[in-house]
């Protein structure tokens, strides 16, 4: 229950840092919703425990403890894909040039860590026609904000950057 208190205070934290442009932990966001969703499957694990000890039905609470773990799965399977892809490298190289996100930022010196979006789990899909969309801080020196890239699946080449811009909130 800790650890599900802990993440609706990074949250918390995240959000407030982009409405009032504090630049301080800005990817408390991205923690705080991997610690909700540790702290959700704790509560169910535990709950799963005592239901077995009262002899109750415990059907549900595999459910919701199966669905976490494939959503750890996905979007770590989709982090991975991201990580690995061709047009990776390539990619902080485009955001560097690109006129409106360096007017926003200043100077870039780094990038968030973990690339987020409920868009990356289109990666795994192995459709041609597939798009996908994933969300990345990047860190200048006036200003950091987040940027939302947008891939397009181009038949046999793989994965391309299709387009570039900025998030608000």
């Amino acid at each position: 229950m800790t650890l599900f208190f802990f993440g609706i205070l990074l949250l918390i934290w995240g959000y407030l840092c982009r409405l009032l442009s504090i630049y301080f932990f800005w990817d408390s966001k991205n923690f705080g919703w991997i610690l909700v969703a540790i702290g959700f499957m704790s509560f169910l694990i535990d709950l799963r425990i005592s239901r077995i000890a009262q002899k109750k039905n415990i059907f549900w609470v595999r459910v919701g403890v199966a669905i976490i773990v494939l959503w750890f799965a996905a979007v770590g399977s989709a982090f991975f894909a991201i990580k690995t892809s061709d047009f990776y490298p390539g990619l902080f190289e485009s955001i560097k040039k690109d006129n409106v996100i360096k007017s926003e930022t200043g100077d870039i010196y780094g990038y968030s860590l973990i690339p987020t979006n409920i868009g990356i789990l289109n990666m795994v899909n192995k459709s041609p026609s597939a798009s996908a969309s994933f969300v990345m801080t990047v860190r200048g020196k006036i200003a950091y904000r987040d940027v939302k890239i947008i891939l397009r699946r181009g038949g046999v080449t793989g994965w391309y950057m299709a387009e570039i811009r900025l998030v608000n909130y």
